[in-house]
């Protein structure tokens, strides 16, 4: 998980008004999707298309908070129900955050 991590922290400007996303591959690679949400100053959305193609080789996905932190928005926690499989990686000014689901909860999982 240290390389999944450092790839991500690479992905992330501080400069950037717009949120980066993507997936992670099982074998660690990183996937940079395009944004396809109305606000992508506000948020994010992977192409379904996308997720249905990688789906059998999906660890998770990433995406950044301009100019904010890590931490686990409203929209992320509803997001996230909808893959409770995969790990989520969140970029901010505060580094790299991962989440998964338990339960139907949203748990952070340390890195």
């Amino acid at each position: 998980m240290p390389a999944i991590v450092s790839n991500l922290k690479a992905k992330y400007d501080k400069a950037e008004m717009v949120e980066k996303c993507g997936l992670v591959l099982l074998d660690g690679t990183i996937l940079e999707t395009e944004n396809t949400h109305s606000s992508p100053e506000e948020g994010f959305r992977i192409p379904a298309k996308l997720l249905v193609e990688h789906e059998d080789n999906l660890y998770g996905t990433w995406h950044t908070h301009p100019r904010d932190t890590a931490n686990l928005s409203q929209a992320d926690y509803a997001g996230f129900n909808q893959w409770p499989r995969l790990r989520h990686f969140i970029i901010g000014i505060d580094g790299v955050r991962c989440f998964t689901v338990e339960d139907g909860l949203i748990v952070e999982v340390a890195l």
